[in-house]
């Protein structure tokens, strides 16, 4: 950024600014997505494409994807459609290479939930309307009462109507949207969104005023957009035109990448997401747990936890203990004795194919109580039909109880 031309005091200023705005948007807490110590820079709990000041934008690639791996961008914007949980950035972001055309897509998830959160408060504007009939509604318009009509008294008042500028922006945008966008559900969707808006005057390009800050939390979508409306690609052709930024929680979206390609192939019946178990008892009140993943049949229900962390002992990939105290909590609550650690395979190590699992480590809790942890090939999830086969792959591994037989850390157990 130094190089770029800022000084060291603006690239923090930006680099804070980034964070605080990352923070609202994926509505954190306390976690601060960027921090600054010293000379680094610090990125934790989220993925993207994000841009800092004007010409300056930060890539950061999730670590299971690495960028040393070409099509990372065109995965995570997979992953995003896939889980539904990309969001967007109201910002103008240099497109990036690739032809994929998932970012429509997220783009139009985000546009549909930010519509219907602020929907109940419509953005209405004071207006002059003028109009004929036989009711009396408004003030008679003097200027027009000596001609005769069948339609009715001139009248006119000073109303609120959703007929304004910043509707018909988002009116143009969701229309941009429906036109690119490849699910039918998703078109239907902005469809709705369209048609509630109602007749709106065509948009003539431009940015309309700032939003008015009764609306304020319209603002964001309006800015998106603008953007949309504007002509920004929404199928990331390299370096041509612009697009809007987007960003997604990473360890969210393994856990429901996890679930839902497991559901897709099983079934919804036989996987359940966050099912509660009976732990223990405080004050005569049950103490719930609830794994991530449960395979229901007709022995013990099986057992998968989405995790992310890890730590290097002796050179190797260990389960943290923390996730394994966790998981024979999990194993006594539901009654079962093994249950499988789900992580995404790291982005520096040998390309395998999508959705391949390998064991790493295995842990006997108590006696009979295993705790396996298996790695899962994400890269190439863009690839056309991968998303089957990352499914059929897990669900199969998933299936036959993940033997420690597949242990990838070498012949025997250590």
């Amino acid at each position: 950024m130094v190089a770029a031309g800022m000084t060291v005091g603006e690239a923090v200023a930006a680099l804070t600014n980034s964070s605080d705005r990352l923070r609202r948007s994926l509505r954190l807490d306390r976690l601060s997505p960027i921090s600054v110590e010293g000379e680094s820079v610090k990125v934790s709990g989220m993925a993207g494409v994000i841009r800092l000041a004007p010409g300056i934008e930060l890539d950061v690639a999730p670590k299971f994807l690495g960028f040393d791996f070409s099509g990372w961008r065109e995965d995570l914007l997979a992953i995003s459609n896939y889980t539904r949980r990309g969001s967007f950035i109201a910002q103008h972001v240099r497109a990036a290479s690739g032809d994929t055309g998932d970012l429509a897509s997220v783009i139009g998830r985000a546009f549909v939930d930010e519509f219907w959160k602020n929907s109940r408060k419509p953005l209405r504007l004071y207006r002059q309307r003028r109009w004929r009939g036989f009711e009396l509604e408004g003030e008679l318009d003097l200027d027009l009462i000596s001609e005769q009509s069948a339609d009715g008294f001139p009248q006119q008042a000073m109303v609120l109507d959703r007929r304004n500028p910043y509707n018909a922006l988002i009116a143009a945008a969701a229309d941009t949207l429906v036109a690119d966008v490849r699910d039918a559900t998703l078109r239907g969707q902005l469809l709705r969104v369209r048609a509630f808006l109602g007749a709106q005057a065509p948009y003539r390009g431009g940015s309309p005023r700032p939003v008015p800050p009764r609306h304020r939390p319209w603002a964001d979508l309006v800015e998106l957009s603008r953007i949309v409306a504007s002509g920004a690609d929404l199928t990331l052709h390299a370096d041509r035109f612009e697009a809007p930024g987007f960003v997604i929680r990473t360890w969210e979206a393994w856990e429901q990448l996890v679930f839902r390609a497991l559901r897709s192939r099983l079934g919804f019946e036989r996987v359940r997401h966050h099912l509660p178990f009976n732990w223990g008892e405080r004050e005569q009140k049950p103490l719930k747990v609830y794994p991530d993943v449960t395979i229901l049949g007709d022995e013990a229900p099986r057992l998968l936890d989405a995790k992310y962390r890890t730590h290097f002992e002796s050179g190797r990939r260990r389960i943290h203990r923390d996730d394994l105290m966790e998981a024979a909590a999990f194993m006594t609550a539901a009654g079962t004795e093994r249950i499988v650690l789900l992580y995404p395979r790291p982005g520096d190590a040998d390309l395998l194919p999508c959705g391949k699992t390998e064991v790493f480590d295995a842990v006997t809790v108590n006696p009979g109580h295993l705790v396996l942890a298996a790695n899962v090939e994400v890269r190439g999830f863009s690839v056309r039909h991968a998303h089957r086969t990352f499914s059929a792959e897990l669900a199969a591994a998933a299936e036959r109880g993940f033997e420690v037989a597949d242990l990838a850390l070498g012949d025997k157990l250590n």
